[in-house]
């Protein structure tokens, strides 16, 4: 059983899934396992998530039909395993020391949240951080960026409050949280 289980739902991304994977194989932080959901893709994507899975073994597969990228999360939760669960989105890429700094944060706590780099239309990068101005303010460090993907949650606390993803065309992330 690894401490992370990263969930990445996938549909038809094949243009960006090959950088995706290669930002979470190559994790300072090993002891992870990495939960794919194919959402009925029509693309290349399965492809591609077959070869990394035959390469790496920290790689499942799930396959359902396309169902939106909430049930493709609920899919996961389902499967994962870790102590911790973390979120990435098929066309995201994830620094290479991301989830050992989330971890070493992680200690009696239930969410740890992380900074994050935007990308504009012409490359350039903007560090969002994303630390509360008012230290015991919950809420306010929550929502500030309204994602599951900036985050690390302790997968207990999300079974004892039954916690999924609504089946909604946006906002799933605002809600679960």
């Amino acid at each position: 059983m690894a401490e992370v289980s990263v969930i990445v739902p996938v549909y038809n991304c094949e243009k960006y899934l090959t950088a995706c994977l290669n930002s979470l194989v190559q994790q300072s932080y090993n002891d992870l396992e990495i939960i794919c959901v194919d959402d009925g893709s029509t693309d290349q994507s399965h492809d591609i998530l077959t070869r990394y899975a035959r390469q790496d073994k920290r790689i499942k597969i799930y396959q359902q039909e396309n169902q939106g990228v909430a049930a493709a999360r609920n899919t996961a939760l389902k499967y994962a395993t870790g102590t911790w669960l973390a979120f990435c989105d098929s066309d995201d890429t994830v620094p290479l020391d991301a989830y050992q700094r989330l971890y070493k944060a992680a200690k009696k706590v239930d969410v740890v949240i992380g900074d994050f780099y935007d990308m504009d239309d012409y490359g350039a990068k903007y560090k969002i951080a994303t630390k509360a101005k008012h230290k015991n303010n919950l809420f306010y460090a929550l929502f500030k960026i309204p994602c599951v993907w900036t985050k690390l949650i302790r997968r207990k606390f999300v079974e004892e409050n039954e916690l999924y993803f609504p089946n909604v065309r946006l906002g799933e992330d605002v809600i679960f949280l």
